[in-house]
């Protein structure tokens, strides 16, 4: 069985236009969308962290050809992910981003207490789930 964890070296930022009143698991349209999640950082370093308290905020969504204002961005630097091929439902994404955490815990990677949710079309639906590695981390 393949790995479905990835590390990834971004080199150029990522950069979405900002939009309010959207529920990204909601969306089925075309656009690439990203959500970024800042995580409690007591329950992004734990192997057995308390959903309740795991997102420490509810999430800013940006869009691609969305109209500009100031940008959501995904930066350049290491990042830890896992690539499904299917949109994943809000239920799905708690327990997709512990088994990320836990994989990443166990390969002692310095994760970073935040959480990127990218949407995307690739010859079909595509969800990938990104956690930043801690500045200056070896790769």
């Amino acid at each position: 069985m393949e790995d479905p964890y990835y590390l990834l070296e971004l080199r150029a930022p990522l950069v979405y236009a900002p939009v309010s009143q959207r529920d990204p698991f909601a969306e089925r349209g075309e656009k690439e969308m990203v959500v970024c999640f800042e995580l409690e950082p007591q329950e992004a370093a734990s192997f057995e962290p308390i959903e309740e308290r795991y997102f420490a905020s509810a999430g800013m969504v940006g869009v691609l050809d969305a109209p500009t204002g100031e940008g959501l961005e995904v930066p350049v630097g290491r990042y830890f992910f896992i690539q499904l091929r299917q949109r994943i439902q809000k239920e799905d994404l708690f327990p997709l981003a512990l088994d990320l955490q836990k994989e990443g815990l166990w390969r002692q990677l310095p994760l970073a207490p935040r959480l990127y949710v990218r949407f995307l079309e690739e010859e079909g639906p595509v969800t990938q789930l990104l956690r930043p590695l801690v500045s200056g981390a070896p790769f």
